[in-house]
């Protein structure tokens, strides 16, 4: 798949769950359920033990899904997650070698930055997005919109505190992407494995966003 139908297809779907977890065999769990949820993006965090390894496995069972690698620090790492079929990789920071490392590789990167000098810096260096981290403590929607402002051609993806309760107010304000982590994907809820509750909790958010879709599509159709 190529670098544009990435991109593409990561706007359509919106949420970018961040799955960040003890151990790989819990993060193949959640997956399933919020595959089953009727989620398609997934973005599995190299802190995880066997991550690479996860991913590797993820394309395989999931094939019409797309499965990034998260917390991205080198080049070397961008190497054996893109080697291993990641179609997207995420960095908690703007790092010129992984961003010029994935351009090499017409990989999609999504550089984190936070203040309107990273950010610009960021995208002018290659960065096909940013990822606003963490989102909540910087002000929440009312900074995404305050960037927007002066960015508006550059496609943010706020992450920390996006949840069922604010995901549509960072939509509105203009973020592209929502990078959910814990908020969805619940550490204790996992440990205590109480996946069922995971999967009501995704599937509420992603039908409040499926709802948006629907009325800003009948919005701009009218």
């Amino acid at each position: 798949m190529i670098k544009k139908e990435i991109i593409t297809r990561l706007k359509e779907h919106i949420i970018v769950p961040v799955i960040r977890l003890a151990q790989a065999s819990q993060a193949l769990r959640v997956v399933e359920v919020l595959h089953k949820a009727g989620y398609r993006v997934f973005e599995i965090t190299l802190t995880m033990q066997g991550a690479v390894s996860l991913i590797k496995k993820l394309k395989k069972e999931y094939r019409e899904s797309l499965i990034g690698a998260g917390t991205v620090l080198s080049s070397d790492d961008a190497m054996l997650s893109i080697d291993s079929g990641s179609d997207f990789i995420v960095s908690p920071a703007f790092i010129e070698d992984v961003v010029d490392y994935c351009q090499s590789k017409k990989v999609t990167i999504i550089s984190g930055a936070v203040t309107p000098t990273e950010i610009l810096k960021a995208f002018h260096h290659g960065s096909d997005m940013i990822k606003i981290f963490p989102a909540s403590l910087m002000g929440g929607p009312k900074y995404i919109r305050s960037i927007k402002n002066i960015y508006p051609n550059i496609d943010l993806m706020p992450t920390g505190g996006v949840d069922e309760n604010t995901a549509l107010d960072y939509l509105k304000s203009g973020a592209t992407l929502l990078g959910v982590g814990s908020d969805m994907v619940n550490q204790d809820l996992v440990h205590e494995k109480k996946f069922a509750e995971i999967e009501k909790r995704a599937g509420t958010l992603l039908e409040k966003i499926k709802n948006y879709k629907l009325k800003t599509f009948q919005a701009f159709g009218a």
